[in-house]
């Protein structure tokens, strides 16, 4: 089975969903042309370590998915969001989620993927050449009910 299969918008917005206990939407936007500023990035890799797909959070969505992951309050989320920096409490709570949505590429690729790398405000170096390939690439507006929403992208190589 293809590495570049990708989940549909449904299927990530129903796994963030179950793991924050809310309901939360996904629908198709416009990609970036940049990592925004004071992105998550994480890097999946297979078994053989190989970079085979990263997830991009803008600080919106990942305040609101790692912030509801916790039972913080909502507050906490919007003002990240407002002020465009991820408190480290927050970021670990959506290291969790990033961590859980690597299933999403196992399932559609038939190989095991796991997370490899998570940084905040940053890019890893792995991260560029599938930033900057022709790789499949789905991009989201998530929104997490009462906590916010922000754009999340998912590429594969």
């Amino acid at each position: 089975m293809s590495s570049k299969v990708l989940p549909t918008a449904q299927a990530v917005g129903k796994l963030i969903a179950s793991l924050v206990g809310r309901n939360a939407t996904a629908q198709p936007t416009q990609a970036f042309k940049q990592v925004p500023k004071g992105a998550v990035v994480a890097v999946c890799v297979d078994e053989a370590k190989k970079t085979v797909a990263i997830i991009v959070a803008d600080v919106a969505v990942a305040a609101a998915a790692g912030a509801s992951l916790a039972m913080i309050p909502a507050s906490a989320a919007q003002d990240a969001a407002r002020n465009g920096i991820l408190p480290q409490n927050i970021a670990d709570n959506f290291r969790e989620v990033a961590n859980v949505m690597t299933s999403l590429f196992t399932a559609g690729s038939g190989r095991v993927v796991r997370l490899a790398e998570f940084a905040v405000g940053t890019v890893p170096e792995e991260a560029g050449p599938v930033l900057a390939g022709p790789g499949g690439r789905l991009d989201l507006e998530i929104e997490v009910q009462g906590y916010g929403k922000g754009v999340l992208s998912l590429l594969v190589v």
